[in-house]
């Protein structure tokens, strides 16, 4: 490769590196998660209210993100039983689409929760608030979709 060439690709290389972010998941299997976990529940979705706009806590470098906490009715808790009330919040994550210049690159996952669906959460307590147990860069293994089955 003629050096011409090398110093070309280096600078796209740096150039790219400039505007995108990138990140590698892991996968939990169900017997982390499960071990992992404070409090696991089955919930119906009821409100998402956005909290603030600050960077990922997670991911480095991070980036804009979005803060959310969303409500969510407990219908069934089968871990921490005793400390779960009737409803619970959920802090969670999302890309601030607005705030992130040039694009985003395997930056992590984030939730869409639809108010009204079941959700089988692992969770982890934090304070007075839940977070997913597999953190806020890969949120969507700790939170299942899932049919209503309780009704």
């Amino acid at each position: 490769m003629s050096s011409r060439k090398a110093i070309s690709l280096a600078v796209a290389a740096v150039a790219v590196a400039r505007v995108a972010y990138g990140q590698l998941d892991y996968l939990w299997t169900f017997e982390e998660l499960t071990k992992k976990a404070d409090a696991i529940v089955i919930a119906e979705a009821r409100q998402t209210t956005e909290i603030a706009r600050t960077t990922h806590p997670e991911l480095k470098p991070g980036f804009p993100v979005v803060e959310s906490e969303t409500s969510f009715k407990v219908l069934t808790a089968f871990k921490e039983t005793e400390h779960v009330g009737p409803t619970i919040r959920l802090k969670h994550f999302s890309p601030d689409w607005k705030n992130i210049p040039g694009g985003l690159l395997n930056g992590g996952g984030s939730l869409t929760v639809t108010a009204g669906d079941d959700y089988l959460l692992f969770l982890s307590r934090d304070g007075d608030l839940y977070e997913p147990v597999s953190g806020q860069a890969f949120p969507g293994h700790s939170v299942k979709h899932v049919p209503h089955a309780n009704r």
